[in-house]
């Protein structure tokens, strides 16, 4: 019972002598998104070293920055040559970053013997990822390790070149189909 009252009479006190007792506070935030294109790639045109010499002793190559691919190296026939084109489309002026396979293995139809694809980029407007000059694109093993934006339209172009080595087995390497199981990826995402 004495507990009771001193708790009463401390409550009276505390009015009498104005303290209030303060309840809890509250505001508000504004939640906001801000939804942008999404980002696509697609792949325009496969890559076709054409016919090529057995024994690699030069490793044909095709540029990504030239019309035609520019082939150079061990060709016997660089009639059909093409570089890989990709069309990336997304949110206009955004920034974006690539990502691609390191390198790619191409097998023989029938025989054992492989070759390596080790790629080389460019983009419209001709400048290679390893050309040095102007605002190239560098390639940093699996990656092009600064950010590239979209045009005003939301469009770019990136063009894929290469070259071939032997892979496994030896020259001179078995006559026929060499092709990859798997492809060579390119993938594109925002750079956020």
């Amino acid at each position: 019972m004495k507990n009771l009252v001193r708790k009463v009479l401390f409550t009276a006190l505390l009015l009498l002598t104005g303290v209030a007792i303060v309840h809890g506070q509250s505001d508000e935030v504004t939640v906001s998104a801000e939804v942008i294109t999404s980002l696509s790639i697609t792949q325009d045109q496969d890559i076709n070293f054409a016919d090529i010499e057995d024994d690699l002793a030069d490793a044909p190559t095709l540029s990504p920055d030239e019309e035609g691919g520019n082939p150079s190296g061990a060709f016997n026939d660089a009639t059909g040559v093409n570089i890989g084109r990709f069309h990336i489309s997304g949110a206009e002026s955004q920034e974006f970053i690539i990502t691609h396979d390191e390198t790619a293995i191409l097998d023989h139809e029938t025989a054992s013997d492989q070759l390596l694809f080790t790629a080389s980029f460019a983009w419209e407007g001709g400048h290679t990822a390893n050309n040095g000059g102007g605002t190239g694109l560098t390639v940093d093993g699996n990656g092009i390790t600064e950010a590239t934006s979209l045009d005003a339209s939301g469009e770019f172009t990136l063009y894929v070149g290469g070259a071939l080595t032997i892979g496994t087995g030896s020259a001179p390497l078995a006559p026929g189909t060499y092709e990859t199981d798997e492809g060579f990826t390119v993938s594109v995402d925002y750079d956020l």
